[in-house]
């Protein structure tokens, strides 16, 4: 046999290479013992099951159906039915505007305000009815219902909604009149029992010793009258802008309000003194807007009948006076001279 390494002739029985040292391989060992060439050639061939499992990349390349339908839970989402679909549609407007309509359903639980736990309870009926729709156990029209079950589940039995909205008045008149004792302490104001709202005030006032506008804006609450507006000033910094003032309707030229009020939320009312000031309400509630200009108005209609009917019973009177002399003319007890004295007199 020869060495693999050097050529050299060398006895079959021997181990290593008398010229180079080499330890002899032997055929029968090299064909039980593949070289690490080989190795590496068998495993460079994967078998069809290697290519599909190694490192997990085939089988998710080739995914079969029901996989590509279930994996991460993607392809449930991905083809949703129509009834899915209108059903999660329905469950998301719970959430919206702050959760407005479980806003509007938790009064009948007793729960006047809402705070983080609610919240938290919330989202927990949003994902228990989101997995009931995957489920394919809930439609659309099923989810009020649903909802209502599981707020019960949660706080008890539901009041009727004219229970509800009975104690809901019950806490607005009651916060509402602690707010009116507070603001009573504060301004020495009576605030109970009247009509009021808060705004920003702006008052413009003309200065004729120096040809000025003097403006003063302020935090306010007015009180609407059946014959004046009064504003109780709020200042923050300066006392000396703090202060009542009343508006009687007599001493107003005019009451406007801007574009948007009649179609807003909020508007502003411009009122124009007869004295050339103007004072501006700022940010005020639409329906405190019709309030203070209905009343206004209200008020000068009353007065223009009052004066026409002063006017007409003042004539009819001296009319009837001047047929008394007219009568006393004829009969003789009158001159003539003296008739047409009384006549101008009257008339």
């Amino acid at each position: 046999m020869f060495c693999h390494n050097c050529g050299s002739e060398i006895s079959d029985d021997a181990n290593f290479c008398v010229n180079c040292g080499a330890k002899l391989i032997r055929l029968d060992e090299e064909k039980a013992q593949p070289s690490k060439s080989s190795s590496r050639g068998l495993s460079n061939k994967k078998t069809d099951e290697q290519k599909e499992t190694s490192s997990g990349r085939g089988l998710f390349n080739k995914k079969t159906d029901e996989q590509k339908e279930t994996s991460s839970g993607r392809g449930l989402f991905n083809k949703k039915t129509k009834e899915q679909k209108e059903a999660i549609k329905e469950i998301k407007s719970y959430t919206k505007g702050n959760y407005k309509r479980f806003r509007q359903i938790i009064p009948r639980y007793g729960i006047l305000a809402m705070e983080v736990s609610h919240t938290k309870v919330f989202n927990g009926i949003i994902k228990t009815i989101r997995k009931e729709i995957e489920n394919e156990n809930l439609t659309a029209d099923q989810i009020e219902g649903r909802v209502f079950q599981l707020l019960t589940e949660e706080y008890g039995e539901p009041m009727s909604q004219e229970e509800a909205d009975e104690l809901f008045n019950q806490q607005n008149l009651q916060t509402k009149l602690e707010n009116e004792r507070k603001l009573e302490q504060k301004f020495g104001v009576p605030f109970q029992n009247r009509v009021w709202f808060k705004c920003t005030v702006e008052e413009m006032r003309h200065s004729t010793f120096t040809n000025t506008n003097d403006r003063d804006i302020v935090d306010g609450y007015v009180f609407v009258e059946d014959t004046f507006l009064e504003i109780v000033k709020e200042s923050v910094f300066l006392k000396s802008k703090m202060g009542t003032r009343k508006i009687f309707y007599d001493n107003i030229a005019s009451i406007d309000h801007d574009a948007k009020g009649r179609l807003n939320l909020s508007s502003s009312l411009e009122i124009y003194l007869k004295s050339s000031d103007r004072v501006q309400l700022k940010h005020v509630n639409k329906g405190m807007v019709d309030l203070v200009t209905g009343k206004y108005n209200e008020y000068m209609e009353n007065k223009i009948n009052d004066n026409a009917e002063n006017v007409t019973n003042g004539t009819n009177s001296n009319v009837d006076e001047l047929m008394k002399y007219a009568d006393l003319y004829e009969r003789g007890l009158l001159t003539q001279e003296e008739f047409e004295q009384k006549k101008k007199e009257l008339l």
